[in-house]
């Protein structure tokens, strides 16, 4: 019997689209493609790291509506890097991801109208006692 071992590196980043997803074809099937980053703060300057993502789904047209810049979004995948020569003949890399995953997440720059949550307290019930040793 052979035993026959498969490893993947799996990628899983929070951040932002950059650019709009754009819908293509490849051989009569469908996916997205569109950018999106991560910015951090190094030594009191902020880096961001672009990540060039397609998804190849049966959905592709309506996901990519949903699929604009600035949208937060949980992305996992399999990572590959790609190392090329620009037009100025200088040495470039682009980190890219096939999508196996998207989650949509709270923070977006978008713009939406924001709903009013009015709490009503049932009668008759206490609210609880705040203390501040609870973590909630």
């Amino acid at each position: 019997m052979v035993l026959i071992k498969i490893t993947m590196i799996k990628l899983q980043l929070i951040g932002r689209i950059s650019t709009d997803a754009q819908v293509k074809d490849a051989n009569g099937k469908k996916y997205i493609h569109f950018s999106a980053y991560h910015t951090r703060k190094v030594n009191d300057e902020y880096k961001s790291t672009f990540v060039n993502c397609t998804y190849f789904t049966d959905k592709a047209d309506t996901l990519a509506k949903w699929l604009i810049k600035g949208k937060a979004i949980f992305i996992e995948g399999e990572p590959s890097a790609r190392a090329y020569i620009d037009k100025e003949n200088k040495p470039q890399s682009s980190l890219e991801v096939l999508v196996r995953n998207i989650e949509f997440v709270q923070g977006d720059k978008v713009d939406q109208p924001q709903q009013q949550v009015q709490t009503v307290q049932p009668q008759g019930v206490q609210p609880a006692p705040s203390d501040p040793e609870l973590p909630f």
